[in-house]
């Protein structure tokens, strides 16, 4: 039903000389306008682009990329984050009902209410990055299939650290193949920025074609590309990291519930969220934990979480030492001992 739907669309696009065409040409350093088509028969031409959104010719300018250059030697690859951590679905102008978390019956539920021809979408998460639990996914996808309804996993929080060559927590299940849209990301445990859907041709084809969020989007710089492509060619091939950042989240957790420090016990995964459970106690906390032990812990407040639930969300790194784990668990053992909280409830004095 809903391949046949994209593809008649698809073809009224084509009929009206509406559909994207898209030419892959390379620009060139230091030449631009200048930039290299490959043709047909494999050979480089040399192209003129008239139709560039870089209006000034900046993206060529010296001094831009000498600058991008000392950002990578000084910071990396990616940021490591954003500005405010937060999400949701809200702005969407669809009809749309929220299924309780992880709640496969409530969502059964839901779905019985709709016409089993209505389009339908249900859009998850495979790991939460909050709580750190993982979504009963194949539960999830069954449920959808009967109701006739497609599947968007967001696997942003798993991409690069479970599944074969890091393909994901439904790759992990071979349930990967049974989905009809799974969203990655670059930002994450790739270590740069972007994303992507993977997904039917058709599908695929349809967002490219409809999705403003697509077309009026700037692409991703080359460097960037590059960084991307390299980081997941990588990952591909190498356990190495997802070994140790397993073994090293397996480590903290041991050393947190040896000090007395609880990780909420709905995680099950490399988030290691403690409960503080006050918005102020967790904001001063923070700032206790970085002016005295120079520990960066976001507080984690309401609308990011429900009021009562304020956390520190914990990621380890393989990149942590020995050394650093002890470090955090004495620091947020004075923290937590100097603000008379305890963090197996959140509650202060």
């Amino acid at each position: 039903m809903y391949e046949d739907f994209l593809a008649a669309k698809l073809d009224e696009l084509r009929a009206r000389g509406q559909y994207r065409e898209f030419v892959d040409i390379n620009r060139r350093a230091g030449d631009y306008p200048k930039a290299l088509r490959r043709t047909p028969d494999g050979r480089a031409r040399q192209v003129t682009v008239w139709c560039s959104n870089d209006y000034l010719g900046m993206s060529q300018h010296p001094k831009v990329l000498a600058a991008m250059h000392r950002a990578v030697d000084e910071y990396g690859a990616g940021s490591g984050g954003s500005r405010n951590i937060g999400g949701g679905i809200r702005s969407t102008k669809a009809e749309r009902a929220v299924f309780r978390h992880n709640d496969v019956d409530h969502l059964d539920e839901l779905l019985a209410r709709q016409p089993l021809d209505r389009p339908k979408l249900v859009v998850f998460e495979s790991v939460y990055s909050m709580d750190g639990d993982v979504a009963p996914i194949e539960e999830i996808v069954k449920v959808a299939q009967h109701h006739n309804a497609l599947t968007h996993l967001d696997e942003v929080h798993a991409i690069g650290m479970y599944g074969p060559r890091g393909a994901g927590i439904a790759a992990q299940l071979n349930v990967d193949h049974q989905i009809d849209i799974i969203q990655g990301t670059m930002a994450k445990a790739i270590g740069v920025i972007g994303g992507y859907i993977a997904g039917s041709a058709t599908l695929v084809d349809a967002v490219r074609s409809f999705a403003s969020g697509f077309i009026f989007t700037t692409s991703l710089p080359p460097a960037v590309v590059a960084a991307c492509h390299a980081s997941v060619e990588h990952l591909k091939t190498s356990d190495a990291e997802r070994t140790a950042l397993h073994r090293k989240t397996a480590q903290l957790r041991e050393a947190l519930r040896d000090a007395g420090i609880e990780v909420m016990p709905c995680s099950t995964t490399h988030v290691l969220p403690v409960l503080v459970g006050d918005a102020d106690l967790c904001k001063r906390a923070a700032a206790r934990l970085l002016d005295r032990h120079d520990v960066y812990l976001q507080p984690i407040n309401s609308p990011t979480v429900p009021v009562g639930t304020e956390r520190f969300r914990v990621n380890v790194t393989p990149n942590h030492t020995d050394d650093d784990i002890a470090h955090l668990v004495r620091a947020l053992s004075e923290v937590f001992t100097h603000f008379g909280a305890a963090a197996t409830t959140g509650a202060s004095a």
